[in-house]
């Protein structure tokens, strides 16, 4: 895998970041909906709970593990890729 130049500068783009995180919140505040409104459906209450819990790992994963800085990331993943 490859990072062109412009990909590498979008992935460091504060807005486009800010927008990602406003983005992984707004799915996160529909599927909570979805948790209620589903109250009665045993499955597909289920399934909504996985996409939330899908939502807030990838919020965790962008913002705490990898502190919003997936350049670092991919880097990370290279070095033990070539160890």
């Amino acid at each position: 895998m490859s990072l062109t130049p412009t990909l590498v500068s979008m992935l460091q783009d504060e807005l486009l970041m800010q927008r990602y995180v406003a983005h992984l919140d707004r799915l996160i505040e529909l599927s909570g909906k979805e948790i209620l409104r589903t109250r009665s459906g045993k499955k597909v209450h289920r399934l909504a709970y996985m996409y939330r819990n899908l939502f807030v790992s990838a919020k965790k994963t962008f913002c705490i593990t990898y502190k919003r800085n997936l350049i670092a990331a991919f880097n990370g993943y290279q070095k033990k890729r070539l160890s």
